[in-house]
């Protein structure tokens, strides 16, 4: 069934939306939107959701670090509640690491436009560029091998 809008010399044909979300036992959720294209408006609508409600929270709260972070722990803990990750959600996500690249052109840019700043700090920002990677590169060796060896001993295996 659907519906047809006529508009000059165009015809639009359009189905009708269903709704399926469950969030408890309360239906909510697009199922069917006009095609497969709005499962991921629906995933980019749950990113931004999340996103929003992690910067009302920082604001509010006054809390010092991004609104995005909280948003995304918010987005993480509905993924753990829902059992995993809807296919809106996949695909809005999966579309923006694909095109991943193009986000970072702003911020060359910036760094072209600012250039006398940066220099200026130059060798702090290279000693904290270096240090960071060395230490998240220990931690994460630490960790590991910690969870190989807890992984090896379960599975019987001893070294």
């Amino acid at each position: 069934m659907f519906l047809s809008v006529k508009t000059g010399w165009t015809t639009a044909y359009i189905r009708p939306i269903t709704v399926d979300l469950v969030v408890g036992d309360v239906s909510i959720a697009p199922r069917h939107l006009l095609g497969s294209g709005c499962h991921m408006l629906f995933g980019f609508l749950v990113l931004l959701i999340c996103q929003f409600i992690g910067e009302v929270v920082v604001r509010y709260l006054d809390l010092p670090f991004p609104g995005p972070v909280v948003g995304m722990v918010i987005l993480l803990i509905g993924l753990m509640i829902n059992g995993g990750v809807p296919q809106g959600v996949r695909q809005a996500g999966e579309g923006l690491l694909s095109n991943l690249a193009l986000l970072f052109v702003p911020a060359g840019v910036g760094l072209m436009v600012h250039y006398q700043l940066i220099a200026a700090d130059g060798l702090i920002i290279l000693t904290a560029l270096i240090l960071s990677t060395a230490i998240t590169m220990i931690v994460t060796s630490l960790i590991l091998n910690k969870l190989a060896r807890k992984s090896a001993v379960g599975d019987g295996y001893h070294e």
